[in-house]
C-alpha cells in the first residue's frame, strides 16, 4: 500500500484498497464488479490484504504503537471464517539426530531464527506428513522463520558457481537448466556446504511429473492429462537436449563426476524440486530471482494459511522474514500459501489436489473466430478492443461477466456488431444474451471432463487425482446450472 494514504483513511477503506493491491490475475477475470472488494473475497486474498495492514501496524510499532483494535477484530473476523477442523497438531517431533534436526542446526549455525519445529502430521487422507510447528502461541505479526540471505539457494547461486560459468562456456544459456545442472551435482557432493539441506528433502518427489502410465489413464480425458503430458515431454526433450553436454562433463571431470549424478531420475528429481519447492524472492538489488529456501521448504500449503507475504528481502536484517499473520497456536501446524493454484496445477506440479478448493478453475474450450469474411474479422476487432481476451474459465459458481461478453461478441451478426463497437460496451440484449448462453450450454456440455472414479486402490496419488476429478466435475455442473438458469430468465 502506498505511504501517501491519508492518515484519515479509515480502516475499511484501507482494507478495501488492500485486497485490491492483492488481486491476481485470475481474481481480475473474476470480479465483475469491484464493489465485491468491500467484503472478504476469497481466503488467500484477504490473508495477503490482512498481512499488508499488519506490515502497517509493523511500521508504527518502532513509535511504540502496538497491533490496533480495528485490525485484531479483522484478523478476528477472518479465524471465523476458517473451519476449525483445519488446526492440525503435531503427533511427533523430529529429533536432533534426524535429518530435520540437523537442518534445522545448520540454519540455526548460519545465523537463522525459527519458532517452528519439524514434526509429523495426520493428512486428510489418515497418513502421516512431515512439516513445521509452532513451539509455542504465536500472535499475529510474529515472525516464525527468518533465513539470512546468504543461504537462500537461488538461480544465481547456480549460474555463478564454477559449474554454471563452465556450462555457459559449453553453450548452455538457460539460468533454469544451469540450476538442475547444479543441483543433479552439488546434491551429492560431500563437500557442499548445502549438504544438510539436500539431506531433509525427500528421495522422491510425487509431483504429477514422476506419475508412470497407470496414473496418467486416469486423468485421460481431463485437462490435467494435456497438461501432463505437454510438460512431461518438454522435460524429456530438455533431457535429451543436454545428454551429450553431461557425457562431455564427465569425461572431463572423471574424478568430481559420474555418469550416475546426470541420469534422467535424478534430472527428473532436480526438475521436480525447483518446480514445486522455489519460491519468487525480491532482493535488494531489485531483482526477483527463483529460490531453495532452507527450512521453508519444509512448510506445507493450506487454503487457510498462516504466512502469505514473503517474497522481499528485509534491508534491516538482511534476511528473509516469514511473518504470520494469524495465531497459530502451541503444537499445531504452520501453513503456507503457495498462491491461489487450481487443482490442475497443485497436481501437476506438486503432486496433490484440495477437495473444494476456492480456487479451482476450469478453461473453457471455445471455438476459434474464423476472421475471413467481414463478421468474423470484426468480431475479432472488438475483442481486442474491449480486452475481453479469448482465454476464459468457469468456476463454482455464476458464469464470468467476460466470458458470457465474449460469446455475446461471438453470435453477434453484423448490425448488433456495429452497436457494440459504437456504444464500447457489450450491451445485455435479451435475444442476443440467449444465443449466446445457449452457445455457452454446447460447450460447456462438450468440455471435457470424464466422471469421478468413486473408487480408488488407496494410494495416496491416486486419492488426489479422484479429487481433481470430481473438482471438474462440480465446476461444470455449477456453470451448466447457472447458464440453464439464465436462459430461463431470458424467455
Amino acid at each position: 500500500m502506498s505511504e501517501s494514504s491519508g492518515a484519515d483513511e479509515s480502516l475499511a477503506q484501507r482494507l478495501v484498497r488492500a485486497r485490491a493491491a492483492c488481486l491476481n490475475d485470475m481474481e481480475v477475470y473474476f470480479l465483475d464488479d469491484p464493489c465485491t472488494l468491500r467484503a472478504p473475497l476469497n481466503p488467500r486474498n484477504e490473508a495477503a490484504s490482512l498481512s499488508i495492514l499488519l506490515e502497517d501496524q509493523a511500521k508504527k510499532s518502532t513509535e511504540g504503537e502496538g497491533i490496533s483494535e480495528e485490525v485484531m477484530e479483522c484478523l478476528h473476523n477472518y479465524e471465523q471464517m476458517i473451519d476449525s477442523s483445519t488446526a492440525i497438531c503435531g503427533v511427533k517431533s523430529f529429533g536432533k539426530d534426524s535429518a530435520e534436526g540437523e537442518l534445522r542446526k545448520w540454519c540455526l549455525d548460519k545465523g537463522a531464527s525459527m519458532s517452528l519445529c519439524p514434526a509429523t502430521f495426520t493428512s486428510s487422507s489418515g497418513g502421516l506428513v512431515r512439516g513445521l510447528m509452532a513451539e509455542n502461541d504465536l500472535e499475529p505479526g510474529e515472525c516464525v522463520i527468518s533465513i539470512k540471505e546468504d543461504m537462500l539457494i537461488s538461480t544465481q547461486t547456480a549460474t555463478t558457481s564454477d559449474l554454471g560459468m563452465a556450462l555457459d562456456a559449453m553453450g548452455v544459456k538457460d539460468d533454469g537448466q544451469k540450476a538442475v545442472i547444479w543441483t543433479m551435482v552439488d546434491r551429492v557432493d560431500k563437500d557442499s556446504e548445502h549438504t544438510p539441506f539436500w539431506g531433509a528433502l525427500p528421495n522422491n518427489i510425487e509431483s504429477g511429473l514422476s506419475y508412470d502410465d497407470e496414473d496418467l489413464e486416469m486423468l485421460k480425458g481431463t485437462p490435467a492429462f494435456d497438461e501432463l503430458k505437454c510438460a512431461k515431454e518438454h522435460i524429456r526433450e530438455s533431457y535429451a537436449a543436454i545428454v551429450d553436454l553431461l557425457n562431455a562433463l564427465v569425461a572431463t571431470y572423471p574424478e568430481d563426476l559420474t555418469s550416475e549424478q546426470f541420469s534422467w531420475e535424478s534430472y527428473l528429481w532436480a526438475t521436480q524440486l525447483w518446480y514445486a519447492y522455489a519460491m519468487e524472492v525480491e532482493f535488494l538489488d531489485g531483482e526477483i530471482r527463483s529460490c531453495l529456501v532452507p527450512y521453508a521448504t519444509l512448510m506445507n500449503h493450506s487454503i487457510y494459511p498462516h504466512v502469505v507475504q514473503y517474497g522481499k528481502i528485509d534491508l534491516a536484517t538482511k534476511s528473509l522474514r516469514l511473518r504470520n499473520f494469524r495465531r497459530c497456536k502451541r503444537a499445531e501446524e504452520c501453513f503456507l500459501s503457495y498462491g491461489p493454484l487450481p487443482n490442475i496445477k497443485l497436481l501437476v506440479y506438486y503432486g496433490f489436489a484440495i477437495r473444494s478448493n476456492p480456487y479451482d478453475v476450469l478453461e473453457i474450450d471455445l471455438p476459434d473466430v474464423d476472421i475471413r469474411d467481414r463478421r468474423h474479422k470484426m468480431q475479432e476487432e472488438i475483442i481486442q478492443e474491449l480486452g475481453i481476451g479469448k482465454s476464459h474459465f468457469v468456476r463454482a459458481g455464476p458464469i464470468p461477466q467476460k466470458l458470457l461478453c465474449f460469446a455475446m461478441v461471438s453470435v453477434a451478426e453484423i448490425t448488433e456488431l456495429q452497436i457494440i463497437r459504437k456504444t464500447g460496451q457489450v450491451s445485455i440484449q435479451k435475444s442476443l444474451e440467449k444465443r449466446a448462453l445457449e452457445m455457452l450450454l454446447t460447450v460447456l456440455k462438450n468440455q471435457k471432463c470424464p466422471a469421478p472414479l468413486r473408487k480408488t486402490d488407496g494410494k495416496s496419488r491416486r486419492e488426489f487425482i479422484e479429487v481433481y476429478r470430481e473438482g471438474c466435475q462440480h465446476i461444470l455442473d455449477c456453470s451448466l446450472k447457472d447458464v440453464l438458469h439464465r436462459i430461463d430468465g431470458c424467455k
